[in-house]
């Protein structure tokens, strides 16, 4: 394979995984209460990882981490083990839309 398309196909896969994590904080801001969507947090790991192994230290990197802990928390809500739910799902929609501002657009 050549560089270029090399290139190009590593741009469009990083450009995939940065849209699963706004996919996923998203699903998450918006989902019922009490209801966090199976698998999610599993598909946001798997992104955070995937952009770390293709672009290490890459600003998303630490954005994307940032939502998985928000999303963690937002789960031990929940759970009942706190009463801040609303509280982290506005947390978790500010860090979405920080995402989104922060994000080249590939066209």
């Amino acid at each position: 394979m050549s560089t270029i398309r090399q290139m190009a196909n590593d741009v469009g896969a990083k450009h995939a995984w940065l849209a699963y994590v706004y996919e996923v904080a998203d699903a998450v801001a918006d989902a019922p209460a009490g209801n966090i969507p199976p698998g999610t947090t599993s598909v946001l790991h798997r992104a955070i990882d995937a952009l770390k192994a293709m672009a290490p230290g890459d600003d998303h990197i630490a954005r994307a981490e940032a939502m998985s802990l928000t999303v963690h928390r937002l789960e031990w809500a929940l759970l009942g083990r706190s009463t801040d739910a609303a509280a982290l799902r506005r947390q978790l929609r500010a860090q979405s839309r920080e995402w989104i501002e922060a994000t080249p657009l590939f066209h």
